[in-house]
């Protein structure tokens, strides 16, 4: 369930040169009928790729379930972890170049990544959604940084 809420809440921050170690997979929406509009969202995550691969395909396929009116594709990399921060530092840095909606941040370098402007702050979307009481308070402590929610 949370990460259809992080695919919901995805933030707009950008994408440069990935390594060539990393892995790129793609799901898309495929049912029949027309679609009114085509959803395109982008991510970068740290390993293992197997986990991944399960989450985004939970994730879309609840998506599907709740907009069958929307053509919803998930592209996403996965990057091996020692590599994963300094290219998603470059990444989110590069406001000129193609879109990243989505970010896999490891909890400690999370307040490193929200001082520098690079993550939206999603208090106001997660009070409205009123389920934050279904989260551990360590784990939601670990997304928090100057009193505001960054990730969840």
């Amino acid at each position: 369930m949370a990460i259809i809420l992080v695919l919901a809440l995805a933030v707009s921050i950008v994408t440069s040169n990935i390594s060539a170690n990393s892995f790129t997979t793609s799901f898309s929406q495929s049912s029949p009928g027309q679609k009114n509009e085509q959803i395109t969202i982008n991510a970068i995550f740290a390993e293992p790729k197997d986990r991944w691969d399960m989450l985004v395909k939970g994730a879309l396929d609840e998506l599907r379930q709740r907009h069958p009116e929307v053509d919803i594709q998930i592209n996403y990399t996965v990057l091996p972890y020692n590599v994963t921060r300094e290219q998603m530092l470059k990444a989110l840095s590069s406001p000129d170049e193609s879109g990243i909606d989505l970010v896999s941040v490891d909890q400690i370098w999370l307040g490193e990544f929200a001082q520098r402007g690079l993550l939206a702050d999603l208090s106001n979307r997660t009070e409205n959604w009123g389920r934050l009481s279904d989260w551990y308070e360590a784990n939601l402590d670990g997304n928090l940084y100057d009193d505001k929610i960054y990730g969840i």
